[in-house]
């Protein structure tokens, strides 16, 4: 019998499943009614007459072959996406209900699920750090922070997990520096119902604080370290010991048989001191490096990003040490050209994938954008994420009004359909109106746009 791999969720959208992976290794894949239907037949009839009799109760076809054909073309395209089991049950991955039922997007998207598969979570901005490039709006663990109550939390995670959430990324701040111990209460809700976690901190890790994390069923997290040079890592992070900390975060985790990923934010301060880093790293054997560039959001008072000839010397380094690197997963892309078209731009996952909320509650359209109030939107003190997800505010970042348009540096584009229904890189639009050129598509070029 076939069924999903475990990194593969399932949304819906309009009776439609769309397969979600949520390792990001895989592109999503978003499948019509009759797709569905022939895929949930897979995962739930183990023979043939099983799955002919329900397809031909359920879809249309025009005869026995079609369908078998139907089945064997989709099990190829899908084959990255499915493993063989040896159940003596079938394992349904998809439901019935959502496929068949009435259509709940209320927003005219293809891209867009009837409910988030991913959440990401900033249960706090407060962090004992004091980062160059930080672009969230952090505060010192002292000062008093408004945040949701922990039984609230608690009840919203329920919710997801009933709704099949299977993602949820936690970070701020630090979140190690909230709930006291309801963080680990809420790991282990999550973690206990098949949800993956990834938590990120640059908090120094406790024996303590490990068995903590692993009690709670966390299997994975990522700390961050962007240089070995104590002087560099002062200036950074504003903590001249930061690498001994660092270090016996690494002991402390790996005797708890923890996962770790090691964050490499690179900036034009220490791309150079990259290939010697991810050696140290190599020899400390953290296993996973996940490297990516410095981006400045709305708070960074300086842009510390690299050009172009910087990243590709950053590029060429890297490919002559990545032999003798021994880390299971590690990738550098150096730069991402603007899309051919609008068509072809990368779908942004914000509101049609995936849902981020704040410390207070508010839902945030991008963690750059967190303190402009045209981004948030609902309150998970009083609302469900569901109530959240299709309030009005979201709805209208997602498809935005025609006088909306009117007013922006978009109107007339052959492009701006794609890109409503892809999305708008806010952060990187080229005047202060909301929908206004990103110049991730070659559309924004071909246009006089006044900066």
């Amino acid at each position: 019998m076939l069924a999903l791999k475990d990194d593969i969720a399932v949304g819906y959208s309009s009776q439609r499943a769309v397969l979600v992976d949520i390792s990001d290794r895989l592109p999503t894949k978003y499948l019509n009614t009759k797709s569905s239907l022939v895929l949930f037949a897979v995962l739930n009839f183990d023979d043939d007459k099983g799955s002919i009799d329900f397809l031909r109760e359920y879809a249309v076809f025009p005869d026995k072959k079609d369908i078998q054909d139907s089945i064997a073309k989709l099990v190829d395209e899908l084959k990255d996406y499915l493993v063989r089991i040896d159940y003596q049950e079938p394992r349904s991955n998809i439901s019935l209900q959502r496929l068949i039922g009435e259509k709940t997007n209320q927003i005219a998207n293809k891209y867009r699920l009837d409910y988030p598969v991913k959440l990401v979570w900033v249960p706090t901005w407060k962090c004992n750090r004091n980062c160059l490039y930080c672009g969230v709006a952090k505060v010192t663990p002292s000062q008093v922070e408004e945040q949701i109550p922990l039984p609230v939390m608690l009840e919203r995670f329920q919710e997801a997990v009933d709704r099949g959430v299977k993602l949820v990324n936690i970070h701020g701040g630090d979140p190690l520096f909230c709930y006291n111990d309801g963080i680990y209460e809420i790991i282990h809700l999550l973690t206990e119902n098949n949800v993956k976690v990834n938590l990120s901190t640059k908090n120094r890790i406790s024996e303590e604080k490990a068995l903590h994390l692993k009690n709670a069923g966390l299997k994975r997290i990522q700390l961050s370290i962007d240089t070995t040079k104590s002087g560099l890592l002062e200036k950074l992070y504003g903590e001249p010991n930061y690498l001994a900390g660092f270090e016996e975060s690494i002991r402390n985790l790996k005797n708890t048989g923890i996962g770790i990923t090691v964050n490499v934010v690179i900036s034009n301060l220490n791309y150079k001191d990259v290939p010697e880093l991810l050696t140290y790293l190599s020899q400390l054997e953290v296993g996973q490096v996940s490297l990516s560039n410095f981006r400045k959001g709305q708070i960074n008072s300086q842009d510390y990003s690299l050009d172009n000839k910087q990243q590709m010397w950053l590029f060429k380094e890297i490919r002559k040490i990545r032999k003798s690197l021994n880390f299971f997963d590690f990738t550098y892309t150096p730069f991402t050209p603007p899309a051919k078209s609008a068509a072809k731009k990368p779908v942004c996952d914000s509101g049609r994938i995936s849902l981020m909320f704040l410390p207070d509650g508010r839902g945030c359209y991008c963690d750059f954008l967190s303190e402009d109030e045209r981004f948030l939107f609902g309150n998970l003190k009083e609302q469900t994420i569901e109530e959240v997800w299709n309030s009005d505010a979201l709805k209208s970042l997602l498809n935005p009004p025609p006088k909306v348009l009117e007013e922006s540096g978009c109107t007339g584009c052959d492009g701006l359909e794609y890109c409503i229904e892809r999305g708008f890189c806010f952060l990187t639009s080229v005047s202060k109106e909301m929908f206004s050129p990103d110049f991730k598509s070659m559309e924004c070029f071909a246009r006089k746009v006044d900066a």
